[in-house]
């Protein structure tokens, strides 16, 4: 980025992207668009009418910082501080998973589960390993009947989840409580649905997963034992005790283990059938079950 011709926004996307590309990036053109855009405070879709505009100095000296950043494998949502999730902004930063497209399945299933109860009825909702609080503050934000507890074990991943509750303002509705799943929580404690995007990767698998996951994001909030069914299995074992009968549990899984957790479901004479389903790429994704 040195030479004489002029530095416009469509010579700076067109060099970043193959920049990125070379690099190994999947997705160089969006986090080209991306980055620029947070730099110049602009919305992403005005840089396409914006092709000639031609940013300062330290914008630029702002956007090649960003590049290097990026190229070493830093999370595009951590060099911006923020992440959308089912159309809402979220604070994020290496104390919490990124929210990803997928999750958003677990939002749907859980919105449509609470469509069944009685209309005029508080909902209680309970958000297991809650992170960023997106799950939870997504759900919120769209069933106006829901109150929400939503834990997690990690104190610096609630901090980030306080900030995204109060900057959705739903500090009335949510409460958050540092508790390994159910540990910290009331015996009377009761509800109708139990959302979890728990921890689902297994260590073995860690040498398949990019540095980019790796060395940017919480191991914690990534892997549950050697196969990835640790935490899944202590949640589908524990909500029982939790929920309203009649009530939900909805966790999102991996493709590897969802069959594994079904069965176990399946064997359990505190559940009726689980439902599996899959997400736009076709891998199964969600496991929900009635408590019978």
């Amino acid at each position: 980025m040195s030479d004489s011709e002029a530095w416009t926004v469509k010579r700076l996307l067109e060099w970043t992207t193959d920049y990125f590309s070379k690099a190994g990036s999947s997705s160089s053109r969006l986090d080209a668009e991306i980055l620029l855009a947070h730099v110049l405070d602009w919305p992403r879709i005005n840089l396409y009418t914006g092709f000639d505009f031609q940013p300062n100095s330290d914008e630029r000296a702002q956007y090649r910082s960003f590049i290097k950043h990026r190229a070493a494998g830093t999370p595009v949502a951590h060099l911006i501080g923020s992440k959308e999730f089912y159309s809402m902004d979220f604070l994020v930063n290496g104390d919490v998973l990124i929210p990803r497209p997928e999750t958003e399945f677990a939002v749907v299933r859980s919105l449509d589960l609470m469509k069944t109860f009685e209309v005029n009825s508080e909902i209680q909702c309970l958000d297991l390993c809650t992170g960023s609080g997106a799950i939870g503050i997504a759900l919120a934000a769209q069933e106006p009947r829901l109150k929400l507890t939503a834990t997690d074990i990690s104190r610096p991943a609630l901090e980030v989840a306080k900030i995204n509750v109060e900057k959705h303002n739903l500090s009335q509705r949510i409460r958050l409580i540092e508790s390994d799943l159910f540990e910290a929580l009331s015996s009377n404690d009761s509800f109708h649905v139990i959302v979890s995007n728990p921890p689902y990767i297994g260590t073995r698998e860690k040498a398949l997963l990019s540095r980019e996951v790796v060395d940017f994001e919480p191991n914690i909030a990534l892997f549950s034992g050697e196969d990835g069914r640790n935490c899944s299995l202590d949640i589908l074992r524990g909500a029982p005790t939790y929920l309203v009968p009649g009530g939900w549990l909805v966790m999102e899984s991996s493709p590897f283990i969802i069959d594994q957790l079904a069965a176990e479901i399946e064997q359990s004479d505190e559940y009726c059938s689980p439902v599996i389903e899959r997400d736009l790429a076709g891998h199964k994704r969600i496991l929900s079950a009635q408590k019978a």
